[in-house]
């Protein structure tokens, strides 16, 4: 991990949120979509996709005396836990961000932690950008895109990258494509989504996606 001195921010409500979503989702979905490859039959990979990384990790508080892990150090920490359980799997983590310090924080993080060799990425551009650019690299490879899990969660809802999500669910896609997006505002989750949800687990997993 990086010195605590070089830790940008203090984290903040909304990334707190964030992260407690990625702990009541992010695990269960990683351990279904692993097991159903293996008894289908089908290559054990995964993909992670965060839109709005971060700098990897924050202080946990203004005395600033200790830090916390940030959603990308989250899921690669969850990765090398089941790869630790089965060497054949593979995770892949796309982390995105705009903001130049926050690459350079989270580059370093990673390369650290990648204990497995996996191919984790980290982008220096906008979430628009980035999946301009794995639409792009489908469509001329003629590929699909393995079962993957959006982290998209952004303070605004109307700040949320719409036309790349829908876009996504409606071309490039398998037939039947696992796919969990967590692409709510903050402020809609503090309101109406956590008080009504008493198993989180229970959400469906798997979309049947349209012919294209």
């Amino acid at each position: 991990m990086s010195k605590i001195a070089e830790i940008p921010w203090i984290i903040e409500e909304p990334t707190k949120i964030k992260h407690q979503l990625l702990n009541d989702y992010l695990g269960a979905w990683i351990s279904i979509l692993y097991s159903n490859q293996s008894l289908i039959g089908k290559e054990k990979k995964l993909i992670y996709v965060d839109g709005f990384s971060g700098p990897g990790e924050y202080w946990a508080d203004e005395t600033k005396s200790s830090r916390v892990n940030g959603s990308p150090i989250l899921a690669a920490e969850k990765a090398n836990k089941y790869i630790d359980e089965d060497g054949s799997r593979k995770f892949l983590i796309i982390a995105i961000d705009s903001e130049k310090r926050c690459i350079e924080h989270l580059q370093p993080i990673l390369v650290g932690i990648n204990k497995h060799k996996q191919e984790w990425q980290v982008l220096h551009t906008t979430f628009e950008q980035g999946m301009d650019e794995l639409f792009g690299y489908l469509e001329a490879n003629n590929a699909r895109i393995a079962p993957a899990f959006f982290s998209l969660i952004h303070l605004a809802i109307q700040a949320l990258p719409w036309r790349q999500c829908f876009a996504f669910l409606n071309t490039h896609a398998q037939n039947y494509l696992s796919i969990l997006c967590i692409m709510i505002s903050i402020d809609f989750y503090k309101q109406n989504i956590r008080k009504n949800i008493s198993n989180p687990y229970s959400a469906p997993m798997n979309i049947k996606m349209p012919q294209v």
